[in-house]
Order: structure tokens, then C-alpha cells, then sequence
């Protein structure tokens, strides 16, 4: 008896821990799910027309409207474009100035300004102006 147990002892461990790991790892494969599930109830709830929304790859865009997995999300510009529903990571106000705001705070140029560019209109060698 000794010696069948010293011959399967060191498969006999090996099974049993192979069992624990699986064991583990469908334990957290099954939360990673619940809070995948989550996030996307979460995401589907907040999710109304007019929000900022940021993609996976950084893209922000005002969300227009869903179809199943596909999200419209529609540019400061104006133009509508798909994205696979997965991409859309956060909601919230842009990191930047809406198109309106930049055009109400841009102050008129003169036209001296946008006679001179970078010095280019003045020969630096003579110091004459063109």
C-alpha cells in the first residue's frame, strides 16, 4: 500500500491542484462577467440623447442613438458616424471647448496681423519693409 501510494502520490497533487485552479478561475471569470454585465447596464441606462461620449480610441462624440451593438455618436461638425457598442468607455463633458464656445471667445485680427506673417514680410538682411 505504501509503495502505491509513494508511486502516485506526486500525480495525485498535481490533480488536485489542477482542480483548485480551475475551480479559482471559473470563480473569477464568473465576477470579471458580473461586472462586465454591470458596466453595460450602467452604460445603457445613462445613455441619452446629447451626452459626450468617449471611445476606446479616445474619440469623443455626442451620442445621437443605439441599434442593437452599433451606437451612432455624431461629431462637433455635425456628422454621424457608427461604432461597435463595446468601444464607448466613459460619458461625461469633453476635454475641450465646443465649437461655439471657441467661436464666441475668438477675438477679430486685425489687419495688420494678417498682413505680417512670422516677420517673412520685412527683408531681415537690409531691414526693409516689402
Amino acid at each position: 500500500m505504501d509503495q502505491l501510494v509513494q508511486q502516485y502520490a506526486f500525480p495525485l497533487m498535481l490533480g488536485v491542484l489542477l482542480i483548485f485552479m480551475l475551480f479559482f478561475s471559473s470563480r473569477s471569470r464568473k465576477k470579471m462577467l458580473a461586472q462586465q454585465a454591470e458596466r453595460d447596464r450602467k452604460l445603457r441606462e445613462d445613455l441619452v440623447p446629447g451626452m459626450w461620449v468617449k471611445t476606446a480610441f479616445g474619440f469623443w462624440g455626442r451620442f445621437v442613438d443605439f441599434d442593437g451593438d452599433v451606437v451612432v455618436l455624431e461629431t462637433a461638425d455635425g456628422t454621424e458616424t457608427y461604432w461597435d457598442r463595446a468601444v464607448v468607455r466613459e460619458i461625461g463633458n469633453p476635454p475641450f471647448a465646443s465649437v461655439q464656445e471657441v467661436e464666441e471667445t475668438e477675438e477679430p485680427e486685425t489687419q495688420e496681423e494678417d498682413e505680417q506673417v512670422l516677420g517673412l514680410d520685412n527683408d531681415s538682411s537690409t531691414g526693409i519693409e516689402k
